[in-house]
């Protein structure tokens, strides 16, 4: 009896066969796997067992979540009162702005001032040359100025000497000066020269309510008096 030998099949052979088993088997692999997608719901789902990483980037959107069921993202509350905004009701920083640190820009930009065209002076009692009232809606600190000239007049011969100072509340506030000239000697004939004069301070913090400003002057010698005068307040915080 002839005996019959077998020999591996060649590659291209192997090659077919296989081409062939999976042309005969696709469709029903491919019916197989769209009927197992047809009846996979949420219901054969494992709740929270499908971790974030084996969910496709960028694939879910408003449609599947719930917006309103969200939390706030922590550095996101503070939109809600911006502590920077170009414009806003209520901010800590803002271009534009109705409220700074919970005052309103009356309470911030606030400021009075007073004149006078002249003031005789008297020896050794401070008067009141002029005076202004500021009303501070809340606690604040003033810039207080004031200005003027001391005229001679008539005592332009002999000593004529004049102190000006500061109040708030009849309270002295800065130094004091003193301007004018001395020496019974100097004759000015009929040219009585003025002394300018200029005061400025920084008050504490004061309370809320009326305050008022002064710039009190005496004569110190002679009759001088001061003329063109004004007194300034500025709250500044």
């Amino acid at each position: 009896m002839k005996r019959i030998t077998l020999r591996r099949p060649s590659p291209a052979m192997a090659v077919a066969i296989c081409a062939l088993v999976i042309a005969a088997a696709g469709p029903a692999i491919a019916d197989e796997g769209a009927q197992i997608a047809r009846t996979i719901s949420g219901k054969n789902i494992k709740q929270r067992s499908i971790a974030a990483k084996k969910i496709r980037k960028n694939t879910l959107t408003g449609t599947e979540i719930a917006e309103s069921r969200l939390g706030k993202v922590p550095s996101s509350a503070r939109a809600d009162k911006a502590t920077q905004a170009d414009s806003a009701t209520s901010a800590t920083n803002a271009t534009n702005a109705t409220t700074v640190g919970g005052a309103g820009i009356g309470q911030i930009a606030l400021g009075r001032t007073a004149s006078d065209t002249s003031c005789g002076l008297l020896s050794g009692a401070y008067v009141d040359c002029v005076s202004v009232t500021i009303d501070l809606p809340r606690s604040h600190r003033l810039l207080v100025l004031a200005g003027g000239e001391l005229g001679v007049g008539t005592s332009a011969n002999a000593d004529a000497y004049g102190t000006c100072k500061l109040q708030v509340d009849n309270a002295d506030v800065g130094v004091p000066e003193t301007v004018g000239w001395g020496g019974v000697s100097f004759s000015a004939g009929t040219v009585f020269p003025q002394f300018g004069l200029a005061l400025n301070s920084v008050t504490g913090a004061l309370p809320a309510g009326s305050h008022q400003l002064d710039l009190a002057c005496r004569a110190f010698a002679g009759a001088p008096a001061i003329i063109q005068s004004q007194v300034s307040g500025v709250a500044i915080g």
